[in-house]
Formats: C-alpha cells, structure tokens, sequence
C-alpha cells in the first residue's frame, strides 16, 4: 500500500476568517473520490463546516478505477496521519456524506489523545462488544496533535502500509486499539 501515500490530490483547505481559528479546535478532514454522489456529500460537509466556523481540509482522491469501498476506507490510515502532519492541529475525520450540526466542545482544547464511538453506539448500558466483530465506528474519529496522537496515528499508518491482506481502517483500529 506505499503507492497509495501520495493519492491525496485537490486539497481544499479553508483559510478565512472562521470563528474557531485556534491551534486546540479540531480541523475537520475527509475525503471522498468515486460516485457523484460522494462529490455532492462532500459540498454538504464543506458547507456544514463553514456554517459552523470551523476550518476544514475535505480532499479529492485520485485513485485507480479498479479501486473498491474497502481500498479507499483502508487509505483512511494513512490520511489521519498526512493531515496531522501537515496541520499540526488535532483533526476530527467525518466520512464525507455525514453531516456536521455542532462541534462536540469536548473536542476543544482536548486533553485526551484518541475519541471515537463505540459501534452500535446507539447505547452504552447494556454495551455488548460480543456482539459486533470490531469495536470501533470509524466514521467519526478525533486524533490530537500529542505525542501519543501521533504515535497512533502512525502506528495506524504503518500497519496499514505493511498489511498484506485486504482490510478496511476499522480492522487497523481494532488492532491498534487492542479491542
């Protein structure tokens, strides 16, 4: 999977005024490539942002026609890791045909390193990991711009990469994650 760090193409960042212009807000990031539908998605989640006031980077994938769901989801990885890099701020991922009504305040000047919902977040009492092969929904994940964010991201990258099977990045969360 090297071949795929550089697929990243058409960054669109958000430089104006916004209302959360502040190294410990979150930078909203996601990608999307493929159907029309996902280029329609992706004004959506822009639009969402700059309602909100918050800076995004929501980019264009350049990849090979013959590219599946889980190729594109398995460069998520990767992604998480470039973005953190080069914004040296914390990133929120929203997989692009989610929609964004509020920024969680929790998510502002984050002490913690890694956020993520639970699969079948829907209730936490009675939680049952049992019941689902991966723990994590990776459709909204938060990383911080620590040294243990990094690391993770990192860590989520480098598997990815080095990984012979085919995967998607909820597989790279379970394994990182231990869960």
């Amino acid at each position: 999977m090297n071949e795929n760090k550089n697929m990243v193409s058409n960054s669109i960042m958000n430089n104006s005024k916004t209302k959360f212009q502040d190294e410990n807000v979150p930078v909203v990031i996601s990608f999307y490539a493929g159907d029309e539908y996902y280029y329609r998605a992706a004004k959506m989640l822009r639009a969402d942002c700059d309602r909100l006031g918050l800076e995004h980077s929501i980019d264009e994938l350049t990849v090979p026609p013959d590219f599946d769901w889980s190729q594109i989801c398995r460069l998520k990885a990767t992604f998480y890791r470039t973005k953190l890099r080069e914004l040296k701020r914390p990133i929120l991922w929203i997989d692009v045909d989610s929609r964004l009504r509020y920024l969680p305040e929790a998510l502002i000047g984050a002490r913690f390193d890694f956020a993520a919902f639970l699969r079948g977040f829907s209730e936490l009492d009675p939680y049952r990991l049992a019941q689902f092969a991966r723990q994590w929904y990776p459709g909204i994940l938060f990383i911080n711009n620590s040294d243990n964010g990094l690391k993770f991201a990192d860590t989520l990258a480098q598997l990815a990469d080095s990984y012979p099977g085919a995967a998607t990045d909820d597989f790279f969360l379970s394994i990182v994650t231990g869960k």
